[in-house]
């Protein structure tokens, strides 16, 4: 299958400077993460990654949105999030960009948490996330039954 696991490992807390700044991403400026060579990761050879990322107490409700550093920023939300003092993970799979880097947007201030669960050396093929259901404007399946 290409999927190398690895014993989850922490590889970035903005809390406390590990694998990035000591300080919360903001909106404006997307946290950089170089993947490749941290948690397991080999230096060169992944294509993608397997990854828990969590959002800590951030300043409002919003989301976080993960993508390889290389490529623009896609339209779609990996963790969302409710507002002061929420702590929310998700499991996100992603490819890495040419330097081994994933980027993370925040819709709004927060500390951000990223464990690496494993990576790929072949057979992950990924698309741009697209929203395929949104009850708020009628795209996907009818609820009807």
């Amino acid at each position: 299958s290409g999927f190398e696991p690895v014993v989850p490992n922490r590889i970035v807390d903005t809390r406390s400077g590990i694998g990035s700044p000591a300080s919360r991403v903001v909106p404006s400026v997307p946290l950089r993460v170089r993947v490749a060579g941290a948690g397991g990761v080999p230096v060169s050879g992944a294509s993608a990654v397997a990854l828990n990322v969590t959002a800590v107490d951030p300043d409002g409700w919003g989301f976080l949105t993960v993508w390889p550093c290389g490529s623009p920023m896609p339209n779609a939300s990996n963790v969302n999030y409710l507002g002061r003092g929420a702590v929310e993970p998700n499991s996100v799979l992603v490819p890495v960009d040419s330097t081994g880097e994933v980027c993370v947007y925040s819709y709004a201030a927060a500390d951000v948490l990223i464990d690496v669960a494993g990576w790929f050396s072949s057979g992950f093929e990924p698309v741009v996330p697209n929203r395929i259901v949104d009850t708020r404007s009628g795209i996907g399946p009818s609820s009807a039954g």
